[in-house]
């Protein structure tokens, strides 16, 4: 997990950089909590925001990335994420996984 000079928090896999969130100027990274699927951020006043981020995605990105298939199940996948992570496979080009996720019928 990063944050660029665009406070732009991202998170880094295979190369390939995907945004989580934009900041407003001088929020700094607290940490993560895996229960609640959630990174947490603060502001020089203490003012907290949190972004969702699924370890569920980044776990099946990952074994993708890693071309281990056996591990990559896309079960636990939230059906919000699923067009997002069927672009990401289209882009590996590995369609037809990518066609068996999309919820979306224009892309298929």
């Amino acid at each position: 997990i990063t944050v660029n000079r665009g406070d732009r928090i991202s998170y880094h896999i295979g190369g390939e950089a995907t945004s989580v969130a934009v900041l407003s100027r001088g929020y700094f990274l607290l940490g993560y909590v895996a229960k609640e699927d959630r990174l947490y951020a603060i502001d020089k006043d203490r003012n907290v925001v949190s972004f969702r981020l699924y370890t569920s995605v980044i776990t099946y990105k990952t074994a993708i990335v890693r071309e281990d298939f056996d591990s990559a199940d896309p079960k636990n996948i939230p059906e919000s994420m699923k067009h997002k992570v069927a672009e990401f496979l289209q882009a590996r080009t590995l369609y037809r996984l990518a066609m068996d996720l999309t919820p979306d019928a224009d892309h298929k």
